[in-house]
């Protein structure tokens, strides 16, 4: 007979969330950076507030994907399931992702503590 492999659901969607993910902070930086985005949003509050919610939505996205994606590439060996790639891209993605997130971080911390030993010399 003539079976045909299905795609693994779980390499399927980690890989959409993953690139979600991506979609997300690209759309919530591109909106913030804009420079008539501040008739869109109203006042830098707002613009910053959705800023933060794409972020955080991005994050979100690119946990659940790293997990399905990972979880999706254990169960599709198992099961005889094609799609490991898309599994394995997701991953890659999610990874990138975590990465970049923690630069933001770093940089940020960075940042904050230049600012402060520019404005107290003398405690260092």
């Amino acid at each position: 007979m003539n079976e045909k492999k299905k795609i693994s659901p779980l390499c399927l969607t980690g890989c959409i969330m993953s690139v979600l993910s991506v979609i997300a902070l690209v759309a919530g930086l591109g909106l913030y950076f804009v420079h008539g985005s501040v008739r869109l949003f109203g006042n830098h509050h707002n613009r910053s507030f959705f800023l933060s919610s794409m972020i955080v939505l991005a994050i979100v996205l690119t946990i659940a994907g790293l997990i399905l994606a990972i979880r999706g590439v254990i169960t599709s060996v198992n099961k005889g399931h094609k799609g490991r790639a898309l599994g394995v891209i997701g991953i890659v993605i999610a990874v990138l992702m975590i990465i970049l997130y923690l630069m933001g971080v770093g940089l940020l911390v960075h940042e904050d503590t230049h600012r402060n030993r520019l404005r107290h010399p003398r405690m260092n």
